[in-house]
């Protein structure tokens, strides 16, 4: 069976918690059920053993600290890598920085910019062994 992982992850919504917990008791069985909605045993057993032991299937808060670009940010972000795309992660990281006054890593940012669709490509305009200065790097949406 085949389970795309996707990042962030976020909760199953209270309608399908309800929904596969609401099949179970009605007599389908374990397998049926992770067919039936597309989620793992895990999941399913996780969600039998909440409602038993708490009564309520509402998601539990996720844990960790927050992101070093939050939301509001990421359109920011989005609009400094438009407008300058030969933009180095250093460079893009000062701009945020006077921006927002927030001090972001290279590879938080790095990792921002890949769950905007963004990665950093190389320009190969000129032969290896060319002296003069290469074409600067580029911020390019990536191909979905």
């Amino acid at each position: 069976m085949d389970y795309v992982l996707k990042y962030p992850m976020r909760p199953f919504s209270l309608d399908l918690r309800q929904r596969i917990v609401q099949a179970l008791q009605s007599g389908q069985t374990r397998p049926e059920v992770v067919k039936r909605f597309g989620v793992s045993p895990a999941t399913v057993g996780r969600l039998i053993r909440q409602w038993r032991e708490r009564n309520d299937l509402t998601p539990r808060p996720i844990t960790g600290r927050p992101r070093a670009i939050p939301t509001a940010d990421q359109a920011l972000l989005q609009e400094l890598i438009t407008t300058q795309k030969d933009m180095t992660l250093e460079s893009l990281s000062q701009a945020l920085h006077e921006k927002t006054g927030k001090k972001v890593s290279i590879s938080a940012l790095q990792r921002n910019l890949i769950w905007l669709g963004y990665s950093y490509k190389k320009s190969h305009g000129l032969l290896p062994n060319a002296t003069q200065r290469s074409e600067p790097h580029s911020w390019k949406p990536l191909s979905k």
